[in-house]
């Protein structure tokens, strides 16, 4: 914990470096990530998971949700066809970016 923030970094060809979580991350990205009421950033990279309480001023995307349709993409067969269909989830930016986000936060097959 620094500075009232979770971070984790690892250098080049570290183990936990391969990939945050079992999926790995191939990407660099910042996020602002709205989960109402919260706004918060996030930077995300091969070696990088730094969640932030104050969203960055250019993120690359946004994605914008509630708690419970993001629990239910991520764990219960929600697909981001229907989430976004619905309202219930928006995303702004980099679509790409913000898609391999979700898809490394999906339990499942991803967010196709």
């Amino acid at each position: 914990m620094e500075s009232g923030r979770l971070r984790v970094r690892s250098p080049e060809g570290d183990e936990r470096a391969a990939g945050i979580g079992a999926k790995g991350v191939d990407f660099e990205a910042t996020y602002h990530v709205r989960i109402d009421p919260h706004d918060l950033g996030l930077t995300v990279g091969p070696t990088v998971f730094e969640p932030s309480p104050t969203p960055p001023a250019n993120p690359d995307a946004t994605i914008a949700s509630d708690s419970v349709t993001l629990t239910n993409l991520f764990n219960a067969g929600l697909t981001l066809h229907d989430a976004e269909a619905s309202g219930r989830l928006h995303i702004d930016g980099d679509r790409p970016l913000a898609l391999a986000l979700l898809d490394k936060l999906t339990l499942g097959p991803g967010t196709d």
